[in-house]
């Protein structure tokens, strides 16, 4: 199974070192992107250890969904994987930001965060802190 990249996004103010936006703010320069999760085939976002950060939306207006992500496992097989966590509906959900070493979330083969909804109604929204 191939699963589906997602794309991280910087934070929409901080594109300079100063971290002060020109002004006025223009029309959507602020916004963030939500991509429909992938249920059948799953996500993966490469990860840049301790600034990953990845924002999990319900889109749907009644009904709760689930979403798992997978850790690596440890040098005595242990992970720390977040298993069927629950989104109610209309609610983001924020996890991170996430780490590689030791072991950490970078999994292999494809390399990077495994994120895994049950619905396509869960949309992500992945960030590269500064």
């Amino acid at each position: 199974m191939a699963r589906t990249a997602l794309t991280a996004q910087s934070l929409p103010l901080a594109s300079n070192a100063s971290y002060f936006p020109a002004l006025p703010l223009t029309g959507t320069c602020a916004d963030l992107v939500f991509t429909a999760g992938d249920s059948g085939n799953e996500n993966v976002v490469p990860i840049v250890s301790g600034k990953t950060v990845v924002l999990a939306f319900n889109k749907h207006a009644t009904t709760g969904f689930t979403l798992s992500i997978i850790s690596v496992a440890d040098s005595q097989g242990r992970t720390g994987d977040i298993t069927n966590y629950g989104i109610a509906a209309q609610t983001v959900s924020c996890f991170g930001p996430f780490v590689t070493s030791p072991q950490g979330w970078n999994n292999t083969s494809p390399a990077g965060l495994y994120l895994n909804p049950t619905n396509s109604n869960v949309a992500f929204a992945v960030l590269t802190l500064p």
